[in-house]
Parts: structure tokens; sequence; C-alpha cells
């Protein structure tokens, strides 16, 4: 990391948070993954224990949104334009619309440093959660069948860099859930411990946005109800483990065709 320089390196060398990570943890993960912004938060205190470090990053990566005491959001549906017939032809381009938003459990580590134990557990409470939403499957990964990981594969619905039938010590503790259409999906303990998407076919970017937030909403209500909630800073808005992601934790994706190219 272009911020990490001597100095920083010996005040924080011997730091630890609460749960017993150090500066050299959260270095790892770039080292195993090498397509990373050179570091990752292993849990919440992260973001205060090492502050002069990951806060010039978060900084660098929204420099148009200067730090404030305290965040605001301003994702809000009546923000988002809808693609549909945007100077009459746009619509017959654009092949599909995805939503993606993460959040993370308050009181545990971030999800690629959970033990098998810890990924269970976050698991448990998500499913729980989820399984308060009408209409919808969910699928633990240590037990899924054959015809369920093709339909999820065909949905986009697979675990980034890893595949289905992996070994148990991986699989346990990781989950998909998708409602009855497989327009909206949830990764439990993927890079973080929920990544939501929802995906409309067309240029209805809207109806996409509509879906995601009222999925995230519901699901946050559920997991208050059983006395959890979203891992949250005043000043950064929702954590994550990536420090590019704080904030909203949403990446919004337009497909489109490209016939002449």
């Amino acid at each position: 990391s272009q911020f990490l320089n001597e100095a920083i390196y010996e005040e924080y060398k011997d730091a630890k948070t609460v749960y017993g990570f150090r500066l050299f943890d959260i270095l790892s993960y770039d080292v195993s993954y090498r397509d990373t912004i050179g570091i990752r938060a292993t849990d919440e205190e992260c973001y205060y224990t090492f502050i002069k470090l990951f806060d010039p990053v978060i900084s660098n990566f929204c420099s148009s949104y200067p730090r404030v005491e305290k965040n605001v959001s301003y994702v809000y549906p009546s923000n988002v334009v809808s693609l549909v017939g945007v100077t009459g032809t746009l619509d017959a381009h654009v092949v599909s619309c995805r939503v993606r938003v993460v959040r993370s459990l308050q009181g545990f580590p971030f999800a690629w440093v959970c033990s098998p134990n810890e990924r269970r557990e976050i698991q448990n409470v998500v499913k729980q959660a989820l399984d308060s939403l009408k209409g919808v499957e969910y699928y633990k990964l240590a037990r899924i069948s054959s015809k369920s990981r093709d339909t999820l594969i065909t949905k986009h619905g697979i675990f980034r860099n890893q595949k289905l039938d992996c070994d148990d010590t991986w699989s346990s503790g990781r989950g998909i859930w998708r409602d009855g259409t497989s327009n909206a999906i949830a990764l439990v303990n993927e890079r973080e411990h929920i990544i939501f998407l929802t995906q409309e076919f067309g240029g209805d970017l809207c109806h996409a946005f509509y879906r995601m937030r009222d999925l995230v909403e519901r699901t946050e209500l559920a997991l208050e109800k059983t006395g959890h909630k979203y891992m949250h800073s005043v000043v950064y808005g929702f954590l994550v483990s990536s420090p590019q992601e704080v904030g909203t934790g949403l990446r919004i994706s337009v497909n489109v065709k490209l016939p002449h190219l």
C-alpha cells in the first residue's frame, strides 16, 4: 500500500484489535488474492486501531466526498434514473441492470478471517432472517445438490473464485439464498458476511434498485428482532472488510449490447 510508510509501520507493528488481529493480518489478504488495493480489514475495530492507515486509503478512493464527522446516505430510489426509453433507442441496447450491496454483522470478524464455527454462527443468524422472507430458498454449500449448483451457476449465484463442490472445511458456514424468480440472491460468508444481488433484464434500473432496498431493509428488520444488526460507523457509514466499499456498500452495473465491436 502506498500509504504504509516506515512511520506508520513503526506505530502499528505491535498494535492489535480486540480479536487479536495485527498489521500483518490486514496485509495478508493482498498476498493471497492479488486483486485488492493492498489492505483489507479483519474486523470493525481495524478502522479505528489502524486509523492512520485506513483513513487515507478510504479518502483516496472517495476523493469526491471529503471526510465528514457524520456519514449521511443519499441512496434513495428517487435519485436513481431509469434507463427505459432514454434517448429512444438506449433501452434496446441494455441487456440487464444489476445492483449489489454488501453488509456485515456487528459482533463478528469479517468473513474472510472467520473460523468455520464463526461462519456457521453467522450463517444461522442470517439464514433465520432470510427464512422470515416469503417465497425463498437457501442452499448450504456443504449440502448443495448438483442440480441446484447448476441452477445457481446459470443465475450467476456462485461464489467468486471458488467451486461449489469444494472441501467441507471451506464450504462449512457458507450458503446462497435466492428468491423464487432468481432475480434476487444473497451470498452468505463469501468475501463479506452478506452480499445482496438483484438483477433486472432490460433497462429498468429503478426496479432493480427498489427490490434491492426492500430486500436489504427487510433483512435488517428481521436481524434486529433477533438482537443483531448491520455493522455501521457514524463517520464511515456501513462497514465491510474492503475499504473501497465502506459507506453505502453499493455497486451498480449495466450490461449493454455492442453488436459492432
